[in-house]
């Protein structure tokens, strides 16, 4: 008869590693869903780049250079992101959006037309003037830089399935 002690370390005896750390649980998510999440990580982050460059060529090239255009880069920096998260550019469920963002440009005209008035209401709410011209500037900073590297960027697929990375 076995006693349950005999399957134990006796007191004072180190145990191996493989005894005192459980097994980690084995990643279950796939490949095409963490590419996905790590490509959503880069368009935020392009975005938020975009849109801080734009916001700031906008304020500098009217010589908004206090701390309500500070401000106003701040605010349009946030604001894209969440735009553009809000009309679903951030979904990456087709793997065609990795080879190019063509089927993209209809909700991104849509977020950008949408940010417009948020961008005039801070803009008009902070002490900036050429209120109108700031967010017209911004707005077409943010069309001209974003999104625009990303297919140069991203894995370029063919119709055999095989990605290489595009130069």
């Amino acid at each position: 008869m076995e006693s349950s002690t005999a399957a134990r370390s006796p007191r004072g005896s180190a145990t191996t590693a493989s005894d005192a750390v459980p097994a980690a649980p084995r990643d279950t998510t796939s490949r095409a869903r963490r590419r996905g999440a790590v490509l959503a990580r880069m368009l935020v982050a392009g975005d938020s780049l975009a849109a801080c460059a734009a916001a700031a060529i906008a304020t500098a090239f009217l010589g908004l250079g206090s701390w309500g255009g500070l401000a106003y880069v701040a605010c349009v920096t946030v604001l894209w992101p969440l735009a553009a998260f809000s009309i679903g550019l951030y979904r990456s469920d087709q793997l065609a959006t990795w080879a190019s963002s063509v089927a993209e440009v209809p909700r991104a005209f849509v977020a950008i037309l949408l940010i417009t008035w948020p961008l005039y209401g801070i803009a008009s709410a902070l002490p900036l003037s050429n209120v109108v011209t700031l967010t017209l500037l911004t707005v077409v900073g943010i069309a001209a830089f974003a999104r625009s590297p990303v297919p140069s960027s991203a894995p370029a697929c063919t119709a055999s399935r095989t990605c290489a990375s595009a130069p």
